[in-house]
């Protein structure tokens, strides 16, 4: 164990995590559009025991474009709006009329009545998309990725879920309609799109109608989802995207350079995730969407435990040997932000469970028992 792996298991040890509330786990997203700078994720290790030919100076060269500050502009669509309320959005959107007086002056000037009324009319998002258009740091990022993600591979004898990676420019992207494999999307930041449709009236029904719309970006580096519907006999079925999302640029270098990581192990854990639920569901007579989205919420914070107890027992060891400035303080920094993301809430436990089984027992009782792995967290 060199001193960075040493570092990094005392920053485990001494990171205390703080459970907190978590929010739902099912995220519908709807791609269309168009690709280009693809290429096949090859089946060849980098990782090549006594042979490892050490530093890759390309990587190193990723931190430093990772550390530049992120881009925001220019924004294009990456789906079509959904309609959706939010209710942090409304608030801040009540807040931003309470907030500018003048705006509700001139609305009842309009109207012509000092009784104002209003009303949401609509609400919608998508998700939008900052694209990596820098050919230098889009190469190197993919580079990195195909690279990561062949040692992780390697080391668990995982089967390869992608069949290419794809950094999105500025055209929509279209997801191959075909279950040979998952794309990867490479993008510079991800943001999404807000827009509120508000309507103010007069108690004789003149209208005036506002329209509120805002960027926000998520901080969300990788995504990989999956969706839950009750069918007309009362069956619930997951639907997996056959796509997963990820952005090369944090304020820690480590949270981008983790997302190709993490997202492989949440493809290649998914379906025992999903089949935890189902079984959950079906063992209940009525089926509330409290309680579906308790159960969801529950079991989405189980497989964030062990793909992020997975993540933490492989990704350090190959960053100290394929970095040359790979620092430690990096992994601290990771856990103190995701102490505070409810979805983490058994990520301590998660890393101290994979660290105890191993990484390749732990994906083995997953994949055989995830009620079993589960009763190791609580």
């Amino acid at each position: 164990m060199n001193d960075s792996e040493r570092r990094y298991k005392k920053a485990i040890k001494n990171k205390l995590f703080r459970p907190t509330q978590f929010g739902p786990l099912v995220c519908n997203i709807l791609l269309a559009g168009a690709l280009s700078w693809t290429f096949i994720l090859g089946e060849t290790s980098v990782c090549q025991g006594r042979n490892d030919p050490g530093p890759i100076p390309e990587h190193t060269r990723l931190v430093e474009l990772i550390k530049i500050a992120n881009i925001e502009k220019p924004l294009y669509a990456f789906e079509a709006f959904e309609t959706d309320l939010d209710p942090a959005v409304h608030q801040s959107n009540l807040a931003y009329f309470k907030n500018n007086p003048d705006l509700l002056e001139k609305i009842r000037l309009e109207l012509d009545t000092e009784e104002l009324r209003w009303k949401l009319k609509n609400s919608k998002h998508r998700l939008v998309f900052v694209p990596e258009m820098r050919e230098e740091y889009a190469a190197v990022f993919k580079s990195y990725c195909k690279n990561v993600i062949n040692f992780v591979l390697d080391k668990t004898r995982l089967q390869n879920p992608y069949s290419n990676f794809t950094t999105l420019n500025y055209k929509i992207p279209k997801v191959p309609e075909t279950n040979k494999g998952i794309t990867a999307f490479l993008v510079h930041n991800l943001a999404v799109q807000s827009r509120y449709t508000y309507c103010f009236f007069s108690p004789q029904q003149k209208k005036v109608i506002i329209e509120l719309d805002q960027k926000v970006f998520i901080g969300e580096i990788g995504s990989y989802s999956s969706s839950l519907a009750q069918t007309t006999d009362s069956t619930f079925v997951f639907k997996r995207k056959n796509y997963t999302i990820w952005q090369n640029s944090a304020h820690n270098p480590y949270t981008a350079l983790m997302a190709p990581v993490e997202e492989t192990f949440h493809i290649a854990l998914r379906e025992f995730t999903e089949r935890a639920i189902l079984e959950k569901l079906e063992a209940r007579s009525t089926h509330g969407i409290a309680e579906v989205n308790r159960i969801v919420d529950e079991w989405i914070a189980v497989e964030e435990a062990i793909a992020g107890g997975l993540v933490y027992g492989l990704l350090p060891e190959f960053l100290s040997k394929k970095f040359s400035k790979f620092n430690p303080a990096w992994i601290e920094s990771d856990l103190s932000t995701k102490s505070t993301m409810t979805r983490y809430r058994y990520l301590q436990k998660g890393i101290q469970v994979v660290e105890e089984l191993g990484i390749n027992k732990s994906i083995q009782l997953f994949r055989e028992d995830p009620n079993a792995f589960r009763d190791l967290l609580i």
